[in-house]
């Protein structure tokens, strides 16, 4: 029963994961992880923009 449930992730972390290859932060510290996750959730938006014209 428990191989047949699915995994539950937030959305946008789960499409930076398996569709982008995120695996993880890149830099140290908590600013710098900050920034690193906008820059990637702004390509991420601005993908998504794109698509849709």
């Amino acid at each position: 029963m428990y191989k047949k449930r699915a995994p539950i992730t937030e959305s946008i972390f789960g499409v930076l994961k398996t569709g982008r290859n995120y695996n993880g932060l890149k830099r140290l510290g908590k600013r710098k992880c900050i920034v690193d996750l906008n820059i990637e959730a702004t390509i991420h938006n601005i993908k998504i923009i794109h698509k849709k014209k």
